[in-house]
């Protein structure tokens, strides 16, 4: 009995999440490391965690879900491994500061906290993983990035085979006023059309804002009435609860991209789709030459 006793109060004196962690499951190795049910469940967490916006997407005890985090865990263990190789180091300020821009991102630490602890993080695990993104980011640069080239003729032909895709959207430079007040943007109206548009933005340029915006990101009673307008023309509007004037400075209309508008767009796509490539190839020669068990179900 003295020895039941016992165990009952060394077993209690273990934390829970220790003891979670003890009888975990292996299920995976790479190498010389084991990958833990903990593990997998820690990682399916922090991806979660990280892709907030839209949580309701991500179940994490969909069997898919957790076969392609277990698969991305596998090739984290041996890009770690080559970060290890080559003797990266992490500077502690990294960490700080993307750790302060999560905990930015929320109005109070409170939240940020709450945010945590409804996920089933905590703060170790989550700079854990920041410290792990900075080593693979720095072991992908070196070995992929760095000898990542795109040519002046890759650019040029790629252009000249899809042109068509590099047209700027139509858009509009406008000014616009808010009121819940129709008499007095009705004034701002009449000085207007009795004395101009540069009239009344001086006269009231407290008042009205000027923007820019391209017609598919504006609301589409605004965009309806910004295409019934000519330039230097205002109109009094309402939509839904509040009065507006909207006073229209210029149409931009759609055209072609030059090429040498153009060339920094293509630039970076060629490059990603390059990158991809690239990255595939270097992930396999990783797992050629790496001893990789799975046990999980």
């Amino acid at each position: 009995m003295r020895y039941i006793i016992l165990i009952l109060f060394i077993l209690s004196s273990v934390p829970l999440s220790v003891m979670s962690k003890e009888i975990s499951k292996i299920i995976a190795k790479v190498n010389n490391q084991v990958i833990t049910s903990q593990d997998l469940e820690d990682y399916c967490r922090v991806l979660a965690y990280r892709n907030n916006e839209h949580p309701e997407n991500i179940d994490l005890n969909d069997s898919n879900f957790r076969k392609t985090s277990l698969n991305r865990l596998v090739e984290d263990r041996l890009i770690l491994g080559e970060a290890k190789k080559e003797e990266i180091k992490v500077p502690k300020s990294v960490i700080d500061e993307n750790f302060k821009k999560m905990v930015n991102a929320y109005k109070t630490n409170e939240d940020f906290e709450k945010s945590l602890l409804a996920k089933g993080l905590n703060i170790t695990l989550l700079k854990e993983r920041i410290k792990e993104q900075y080593l693979m980011r720095q072991a992908i640069n070196q070995n992929i990035r760095a000898f990542i080239t795109i040519s002046p003729q890759e650019i040029s032909s790629y252009y000249q085979n899809n042109n068509q895709e590099f047209v700027t959207p139509e858009g509009y430079v406008f000014y616009i006023a808010k009121s819940d007040n129709s008499a007095y943007l009705e004034e701002i109206l009449q000085a207007v059309n009795s004395k101009g548009l540069n009239f009344a933005l001086a006269e009231y340029a407290s008042d009205l804002m000027q923007l820019e915006s391209t017609k598919d990101k504006l609301k589409p009673e605004l965009a309806e009435c910004l295409e019934g307008l000519s330039e230097g023309q205002c109109k009094v509007t309402k939509i839904e609860k509040n009065f507006y004037i909207i006073c229209l400075e210029e149409q931009i209309t759609a055209r072609f991209l030059t090429l040498n508008e153009a060339k920094e767009i293509i630039n970076s796509y060629l490059g990603e789709v390059k990158f991809k490539q690239e990255f595939q190839k270097w992930i396999g020669k990783l797992k050629e030459k790496s001893v990789i068990e799975e046990y999980y179900e």
